[in-house]
């Protein structure tokens, strides 16, 4: 009798602490992520994680369902984490109120209200600006505008592939010298409003606001391949250049 005791005690101990984790939890107003998990949510994404393939000088875009199967509304906030995103790249996420460009969370006075029983799609997109490469968004669901109470989340896995040469043709916006050593010119007959400088794994290293001249001092850059970003000044890309640097 006294060993069965102690073996129900023994199986007892692990229940008692999830259950106090548990308790705290709730007596502090929210739920982690990771009990969050464990005890499941009325919210549910259809998919883990999605693939986003496209090509470098087009829109690609993923799209995945969510689904309140519980018995009462509830209101969803969401937050877009870019674990590995490159500079270049542009986003926009729809949900089931608009569509926002750029923006890394849901705007706390437009939550998404999703009804009981309802199934919602949602739309992630990525304007690579003609560069490739690969990156992981991931993004998670909460039920409160704080993002503490955390509901489910799915991980987008991207892959931009690389475009032709002749998507770097172009007769009206050229970079000299080409190679470079202290400085190069952008000749364009557009107006020029910003030239950015990347590295090759995305990073942003140079930022120039467009000058009469259209010169810009790269000397203190290493040597190696950039690529040049031309924007106008509605924000637009004009084009993106590949730029070599030989001091």
């Amino acid at each position: 009798m006294k060993k069965l005791f102690t073996f129900i005690l023994f199986l007892s101990i692990p229940v008692l602490g999830f259950s106090q984790v548990v308790s705290g939890n709730l007596r502090n107003g929210a739920i982690s992520e990771d009990v969050s998990k464990i005890l499941g949510s009325d919210i549910n994404i259809d998919q883990d994680s999605v693939s986003l393939n496209g090509e470098a000088n087009k829109v690609a875009h993923a799209e995945f369902s969510i689904q309140n199967s519980g018995n009462s509304n509830i209101d969803v906030y969401w937050k877009v984490s870019k674990i590995d995103f490159s500079d270049q790249w542009d986003f926009s996420f729809c949900d089931n109120v608009l569509c926002y460009r750029n923006l890394e969370e849901c705007p706390k006075n437009k939550p998404n209200k999703l009804a009981a029983g309802s199934i919602s799609k949602w739309d992630f997109k990525v304007t690579p600006n003609s560069v490739n490469g690969s990156g992981v968004v991931v993004i998670k669901l909460y039920s409160d505008s704080d993002f503490t109470n955390f509901l489910d989340e799915i991980k987008i896995n991207i892959s931009i592939f690389k475009v032709s040469n002749k998507e770097f043709e172009d007769q009206e916006l050229t970079l000299a010298p080409n190679p470079a050593s202290t400085y190069f010119k952008v000749l364009s007959d557009k107006e020029v409003a910003n030239v950015e400088v990347f590295n090759i794994i995305g990073k942003k290293v140079k930022n120039f606001e467009g000058n009469n001249s259209n010169y810009y001092n790269i000397s203190d850059l290493r040597n190696g391949a950039y690529l040049v970003r031309v924007l106008s000044k509605a924000g637009k890309v004009l084009k993106v250049k590949k730029l070599n640097i030989n001091h």
